[in-house]
């Protein structure tokens, strides 16, 4: 009986963790699964790896490899693509021993953290769907419209100077109509990886329309900065696009 109350009020434990876990933003969740463990199973850090279509990534560790002696590992398999690994890591065989009398709460525990982990996958995914444009993988106007304002507060508290820059090909129609759209899509894909290679980290390339960019230049001090740009980026004009089998 007593260990039955005991395994009862530890779901009531992490149902209500897995619900905290469910409104907190994707950055905190690592941490926060981090220290629940920590707290309940005594773990010294923590490995966490997500497998996509065979290939493996990781997504949190906070090990110290001079300390990282004893595992123990949970594998979920989430999808028929996505793979989640736990690495559980002790400092001294004592606590994996002591971990191993009992897995039963520590399994359950990995099964529901991680779907969490799941969910948050999932929302990154639909938010990255959402505010890029799926042709250049440049931000779209979704985005534009969504973090326009901190952009500029963010400015405003530093002082510092922005440039917005429109950029679009002439007689795109003219294009479409003598080809194609997927011909089309070539110039706009071309067109985008010519602004990104003459921009800098810090700087936005956004599409806003079907054939026109703003391209948003962060910290500008002076206005050659701007020329800067323009002299840097390579000449979209004399760029090649391929057809069938000839160049435009």
């Amino acid at each position: 009986m007593g260990k039955t109350y005991k395994m009862r009020n530890f779901y009531e434990t992490i149902t209500q963790f897995s619900h905290k876990l469910s409104i907190s933003e994707k950055q905190e969740v690592f941490d926060e699964i981090f220290e629940f463990l920590q707290f309940n199973f005594k773990i010294d850090s923590l490995k966490i790896y997500l497998k996509k279509s065979g290939i493996s990534s990781s997504v949190f560790d906070n090990s110290d490899e001079a300390n990282s002696a004893f595992f123990y590992t949970y594998k979920t398999k989430l999808t028929n693509s996505l793979e989640l690994t736990f690495g559980i890591i002790f400092k001294n065989q004592s606590k994996l021993d002591e971990l191993k009398k009992d897995t039963a709460n520590i399994n359950i525990s990995l099964d529901i953290l991680s779907m969490n982990i799941y969910t948050k996958h999932l929302e990154n995914t639909i938010s990255d769907i959402l505010i890029i444009d799926l042709l250049t993988g440049c931000y779209n106007r979704t985005y534009l419209n969504h973090y326009i304002r901190s952009i500029f507060s963010l400015a405003l508290r530093e002082g510092k100077k922005i440039a917005f820059l429109k950029v679009g090909v002439d007689h795109f129609k003219a294009v479409l109509d003598e080809f194609n759209y997927e011909i089309g899509d070539r110039v706009i894909k071309r067109l985008a990886q010519v602004l990104q290679a003459g921009t800098r980290d810090s700087d936005l390339v956004i599409r806003v329309s079907n054939d026109a960019f703003l391209v948003l230049l962060q910290n500008i001090y002076f206005f050659h900065k701007i020329i800067i740009f323009f002299h840097n980026a390579p000449n979209f004009k004399h760029s090649s696009i391929l057809l069938i089998a000839s160049k435009i």
